[in-house]
């Protein structure tokens, strides 16, 4: 309670005090002369109206101060609300700047991890390349002994004994640099003109009707796959999805794949030879490396000139593996690529001898 309030209290006593007193008085002078109860009775009035009057004050003052309790209060409500409102922004805040830093560490420890074994694994390849190179060098090698006996009239068994060495090592050596089990394939590719010459005559507009009188055929293949894809045959090219491909896309210089199980999942893998089931992984393999035996012209080329392709292409290189996720295209592309060339100069004169 204020000091204005003890002593509108006390006034208010006195005041009450002095109004009994003056009607006291005013009712025991009642017999006195008139004009002296006049001032009595007056007095009284006066006093009664001041403590009335007083009083009402009083009360109005006492409702005031009830509402002014109630708005500091409200206010002080509001603003503990609103300071309680701050801190749990601010608590958020906080939170949220906490969970992003968080998150901030785990992504650049992810990134630095990933950093790292990219680093690892691209040290691990290097390593393995330089452990291969003995391998490419020896099918390289036999390669050169094969063009050789090709060019002095060598027979057709030490020929074909020299090419099957160097498909070899060059299976040994990818082998090497995946760390997973690898074998090589070389097939050659041939056109068959059907009876109907019209079906790939250019100006009837079919030429492409002409493709499907392409089939390949294994000619040569490393040690390790010996009796395990059976006797060669031959088949259409079209019906092998990666060597389609190759032909099509003579721009592209190589087809990798590093799971075929999910490729024929989604019916985007065609290929005779291959055995697998989508799921199981029981194929005779899972992934496949292939680059076209070819030479890139600008103009027809002389033996496939009825179907206007831009190559020479004579044949194409495999490689595989049961084995997923092993090859980098990036990384592997170019030995085959470069082994893929060198056999195209044999395999043209082998081609031709024949």
């Amino acid at each position: 309670m204020y000091k204005g309030d003890h002593l509108l209290n006390v006034f208010n006593i006195v005041a009450g005090l002095a109004s009994i007193v003056s009607v006291v008085l005013a009712v025991y002078n009642f017999d006195k002369e008139p004009r002296q109860l006049i001032v009595y009775w007056t007095i009284a009035v006066i006093v009664a109206a001041s403590w009335v009057v007083t009083l009402l004050a009083g009360l109005r003052l006492a409702r005031l101060r009830k509402e002014q309790i109630r708005v500091m209060t409200a206010t002080q409500e509001s603003h503990a609300a609103r300071v309680e409102r701050i801190a749990n922004e601010q608590r958020r805040e906080i939170s949220r700047m906490q969970s992003d830093h968080r998150d901030d560490l785990a992504k650049t420890r992810r990134d630095f991890e990933k950093k790292l074994n990219a680093g690892r694994v691209r040290m691990e390849r290097e390593a393995r390349y330089s452990k291969a190179q003995g391998n490419f060098h020896k099918c390289i090698h036999n390669l050169r002994d094969a063009w050789f006996s090709l060019e002095t009239g060598d027979s057709k068994e030490t020929v074909i004994r020299q090419l099957n060495n160097s498909i070899g090592a060059f299976a040994e050596a990818f082998s090497l640099i995946t760390g997973q089990h690898c074998w090589a394939i070389v097939k050659e590719l041939t056109f068959i003109p059907p009876a109907d010459e019209s079906l790939i005559d250019p100006d009837s507009g079919q030429s492409d009707l002409g493709k499907q009188f392409l089939f390949v055929k294994t000619l040569f293949e490393s040690e390790e796959t010996v009796g395990r894809q059976g006797p060669s045959k031959t088949d259409r090219l079209y019906a092998n999805t990666e060597l389609g491909k190759l032909f099509d896309e003579w721009t592209r210089a190589c087809w990798c794949s590093n799971d075929l199980d999910a490729l024929f999942a989604k019916g985007e893998y065609r290929n005779n030879e291959w055995r697998g089931v989508p799921g199981n992984g029981d194929g005779n393999f899972n992934a496949t490396f292939a680059w076209p035996i070819r030479k890139r012209l600008y103009s027809e080329t002389p033996t496939l000139a009825p179907l206007n392709v831009k190559q020479d292409i004579i044949g194409f290189l495999c490689v595989r593996t049961m084995a997923k996720h092993v090859f980098r295209e990036a990384a592997d592309r170019d030995m085959g690529a470069a082994y893929a060339d060198a056999f195209y100069i044999v395999l043209k004169r082998l081609k031709s001898r024949a």
